[in-house]
């Protein structure tokens, strides 16, 4: 993981109202965290380069989830939220949320949108731009990042 400096293109991308943005493209990179409350979810960048990740919480079944959309286009990078669909209990939770090494079929998600996507570098990247966490609650412990 690394943090992007203000001046970086994708942080001046996302705008000033953009929290610290920390970045990897490592399969299997990770960050852990505990917090006490009833939701969780996330902020980050959607752009052309997002891959796909997955969240578990405690000993629940894991969720998948990407920033990409076909919206992405390149050199744009906007924050975009995501949400974990499990309700929970008003007690400590455990949460890791992982880079995944699988490539999303990117061509097929931007199928009907006018942006050629075989053969487009910006494209070919797999990476989660990570911005903030949404709780419904209260952080216990603080995001430690394993890369």
């Amino acid at each position: 993981w690394r943090a992007l400096p203000p001046d970086d293109p994708v942080a001046r991308q996302a705008g000033r109202m953009a929290p610290p943005i920390h970045v990897s493209f490592a399969a299997g990179a990770s960050v852990t965290f505990r917090f006490k409350g009833t939701r969780l979810g996330l902020i980050g960048l959607k752009g052309a380069d997002n891959g796909e990740f997955r969240v578990t919480v405690d000993d629940l079944p894991a969720e998948t989830g990407t920033f990409f959309d076909r919206h992405s286009l390149p050199g744009r990078h906007v924050m975009k939220p995501w949400f974990s669909a499990h309700r929970l209990a008003d007690t400590e939770h455990r949460v890791r949320i992982e880079l995944l090494g699988t490539t999303i079929d990117k061509a097929a998600v931007m199928r009907g949108v006018a942006v050629e996507v075989a053969g487009h570098e910006a494209f070919r990247p797999h990476g989660l731009y990570l911005c903030g966490l949404l709780l419904e609650g209260e952080m216990v412990a603080p995001p430690a990042a394993r890369e």
